[in-house]
């Protein structure tokens, strides 16, 4: 999440939609510090804090200009996965300095992406991934980004939206209008930090639509019915 109080901007960071990237990117742009991207000045973590829950803790900001991205749901559901499942630090239940010796992230617990998909959505499994399946990977968007209920009426707390199929069309478009310099995405950075991590926080999987299940997928499909409908996307 940015916070820049000069410029009375705010990008907030929805999950695996491309949000750490941006926030690096914009870090020397616009002044600010990474750490300042994950903990306000007072000493709050703020880095996936919703908009309704920070603007109930700072009222006096609802009046800064905000964007955000959105992402496809089949494309978020198997990024989430991937995420939990080939990061170090959610490979152990013990972090990263565990991994090969400390039992598996729950998410593990299934033999692959269409599995877990499959069978936890019918409550078979680890406790943890199915009340994430539904938590998670259910309109995430919209969730994430409403001022009231989870339905295709309801107004979200900023009308600039980035999409992550089209990130730097999209910033090309709207950073201007934000009195901010476009950034380039071809150079994301790839490379490993220091706890075997990827630095701009993505995983690796192979387009979508190879790897879904026609059970699965329709699955996704029945679970974000409004982010699919709000945003225009299918598989």
């Amino acid at each position: 999440m940015i916070v820049c109080d000069n410029r009375e901007l705010i990008f907030f960071h929805v999950p695996k939609t491309a949000g750490s990237f941006i926030e690096k990117s914009l870090c020397k742009q616009l002044g600010i510090s990474e750490w300042e991207t994950q903990w306000s000045k007072d000493n709050v973590f703020i880095k996936h804090m919703t908009p309704k829950t920070y603007f109930g803790k700072y009222p006096y900001k609802k009046h800064y200009r905000s964007f955000s991205c959105c992402r496809n749901p089949w494309d978020y559901a198997l990024s989430f996965y991937c995420m939990l499942t080939q990061w170090p630090k959610f490979a152990s239940i013990h972090g990263h300095e565990m991994v090969n010796k400390g039992r598996i992230h729950p998410m593990n617990d299934f033999k692959d992406f269409n599995e877990f998909i499959e069978a936890s959505y019918q409550g078979i499994g680890p406790e943890q991934p199915v009340r994430r399946l539904r938590d998670t990977l259910s309109n995430p968007i919209t969730k994430f980004l409403t001022k009231s209920g989870i339905n295709i009426r309801a107004k979200l707390w900023t009308d600039n939206i980035i999409r992550f199929e089209h990130l730097q069309e999209d910033i090309n478009t709207l950073f201007p209008k934000l009195g901010l310099e476009p950034i380039d995405c071809s150079v994301r950075d790839s490379s490993i930090s220091g706890n075997d991590e990827p630095v701009d926080c993505s995983s690796k999987h192979d387009h979508y639509t190879e790897v879904y299940s026609d059970k699965a997928k329709e699955i996704i499909r029945e679970l974000n019915k409004v982010d699919a409908s709000r945003f225009n996307y299918t598989f």
